[in-house]
């Protein structure tokens, strides 16, 4: 394999592939694709190749300027004539240049003894193998060189060579007819240094006695990094070192990536390169807890937000409640001032941090007022009385629907009750049985009872013993106005006028059962229908104390049903009639005996 040859751009002198820098003229070219390079640039500006920031040898700086003297003409010498022999053996004299600044290579230690390229051993061995010629036997008679050929004629007298100056090793070269030497193969790495040319002003004699080569001196061990071969690279030195830091950079990357994909998406952590725009949900929203005029609304979001409830009732009147800025996910808003037995549409509403509103709605019913008033029972009639049958019938009427079921007998304490009728009503029809036909009169109390429980009893109003007596309001004879609701306890009610005998006859008894009984008893004597100015001269006369008023128009007469003078009507604490006494009593203790039954 023949050596590859190329010239230095700037002297034109031979160089070898993988030398980096000219030794002729110190010119720094790469030794990848042989283009020309600056000379503090670490890549080539062609292919980009890492050039490194090896200097070139001091050898190979151009020397000063020889001062230009003047010679005679030429003249060869007198030599015998003999034909060119190349060099015996490689190994003779044989060196190997640096790929990557041309210098020589020590052959022991395989490394540059430059810029410190350490090439290896086997890359020497593989060299020396590919410039290993088949050459015949060595001789051991040296063959002498030829002198050089006279200079170039295009180099007149006084003129300089380009580049100014004679550089790099002397060689002696065989004539002109000379044939062409068959010398060892040399690797793709070696290269001859450039001819240099001879000025008019210079002379070579040329010697019989071979050149011999030294050997390069022992090389300096390289302090930088072991940089292979170009040959063996494989990929510039670039590419592979970005190679491993792009993968070096997704290592460390990929453990970062996971922690902030977990505190992105584990955390609920917005990041800051958007605004979130999306609104909580709401779920699991329900009323709870309602009463007559109290609810509570609970409902659950998926990320952290206000609460907040508007509620609006069927006549479109909306009220909202304060807001809660604390951001939760559980939210509960209790409502108050609510209507009893009232249907309300509520809308939920909450908003993120970001402002995003969520609503949601639904409708709740509060509680009926609970009822803790009992009816009012009205208009009770006996009708119906038969004796064969022993029987009669009692009617009322409720304010609101209630049960029926009545207590009667011939005491106060009655003792007989209906079977309750359960059916909720506001008319009401009771039928009493077993009565006695010789019996004077029956007593009777109502009972019913409401939706809630609130029970009304009640007894009719009339002038029978059990009834309830009816209410009147007389003038005394003051011309005050008296009502006999406006009584407490005990009321005695006599029906009395000044002409009656008897009435004046019992007037005593009454007159000191006031007195005794003063505080538990009052007596009201209801004159029929005489002047006011007969009535006060009886009073008068009769030193009487209690109250006495005038029914002249006899309406009261009338509702107490008094035929017969004098009548008395005893009078319980509960409004009802429990006595009545037609005629005249005969003592005070017979007074006495009724009052302490009631």
């Amino acid at each position: 394999m023949q050596p590859r040859v190329t010239l230095c751009p700037n002297c034109h002198s031979q160089i070898a592939l993988g030398q980096q820098f000219c030794v002729n003229c110190g010119a720094r070219f790469c030794p990848h694709c042989c283009a020309a390079a600056p000379m503090r640039s670490r890549f080539c500006p062609n292919c980009g190749f890492l050039l490194g920031t090896a200097q070139p040898r001091e050898a190979a700086q151009p020397p000063s300027p020889m001062p230009i003297m003047p010679s005679p003409p030429y003249q060869a010498s007198p030599q015998p004539a003999t034909q060119y022999q190349p060099p015996e053996a490689p190994g003779m004299w044989q060196q190997y240049n640096c790929p990557q600044c041309g210098a020589s290579i020590d052959i022991v230690s395989g490394q540059c003894t430059s810029c410190g390229l350490l090439l290896g051993k086997n890359i020497i061995q593989k060299m020396q193998q590919e410039a290993a010629p088949a050459a015949p036997a060595a001789s051991t008679t040296p063959t002498p060189i030829n002198s050089p050929s006279p200079p170039s004629s295009q180099y007149a007298a006084g003129q300089q060579y380009p580049g100014g100056y004679i550089t790099g090793a002397q060689h002696n070269y065989p004539p002109p007819d000379a044939p062409a030497p068959q010398g060892p193969k040399y690797p793709p790495n070696y290269g001859l240094p450039g001819a240099t040319p001879y000025s008019e002003t210079q002379q070579h004699v040329a010697s019989a006695t071979p050149i011999a080569m030294n050997p390069p001196a022992p090389a300096i061990p390289f302090p930088g990094k072991v940089r292979p071969a170009p040959g063996e690279q494989g990929a510039p030195l670039l590419t592979r070192r970005s190679l491993v830091r792009i993968a070096t950079s997704l290592l460390l990357a990929i453990p970062i990536l996971i922690i902030i994909y977990y505190a992105i998406i584990q955390l609920g952590i917005t990041t800051p390169s958007g605004t979130d725009t999306t609104p909580p949900i709401i779920q699991s929203i329900s009323a709870s807890s309602a009463t007559e005029t109290t609810a509570v609304i609970e409902w659950v979001t998926d990320e952290l937000a206000t609460s907040q409830v508007s509620i609006c009732n069927a006549g479109g009147y909306c009220t909202w409640t304060e807001l809660e800025e604390t951001l939760v996910t559980n939210h509960s808003v209790t409502l108050s001032d609510l209507e009893p037995g009232t249907t309300y549409h509520y809308t939920a509403i909450s908003k993120d941090a970001s402002g995003n509103e969520a609503t949601s709605e639904g409708d709740l019913v509060t509680l009926a007022q609970t009822d803790t008033t009992p009816p009012t029972i009205s208009e009770v009639n006996v009708s119906n009385i038969n004796e064969s049958s022993s029987s009669a019938t009692i009617e009322w009427k409720t304010s609101e629907p209630a049960t029926s079921q009545v207590e009667y007998g011939t005491t106060n304490t009655y003792g007989l009750t209906t079977p309750l009728d359960d059916e909720l009503t506001t008319s009401h029809s009771v039928t009493l049985t077993g009565l006695e036909p010789d019996a004077t009169s029956y007593r009777f109390r109502i009972k019913s009872k409401d939706a809630s429980g609130n029970e009304a009893t009640a007894v009719p109003v009339g002038f029978r013993a059990g009834y309830r007596a009816p209410d009147f309001s007389l003038q005394d004879l003051d011309s005050n106005n008296l009502k006999l609701s406006d009584f407490q306890g005990i009321v005695m009610v006599n029906f009395w006028f000044v002409d009656c005998e008897p009435c004046e006859d019992e007037i005593p008894y009454i007159k000191a059962v006031s007195e005794s009984w003063s505080g538990e008893l009052t007596v009201l004597a209801i004159n029929r229908w005489e002047s006011a100015e007969d009535v006060q001269s009886f009073v008068d006369s009769k030193h009487l104390t209690f109250p006495v008023l005038i029914d002249s128009l006899e309406e009261v007469h009338a509702d107490y049903n008094v035929s017969v003078w004098p009548t008395t009507f005893f009078i319980d604490t509960e409004g009802i009639i429990q006595e009545i006494q037609v005629g005249a009593f005969g003592s005070q203790d017979e007074i006495e005996t009724i009052l302490e039954l009631l």
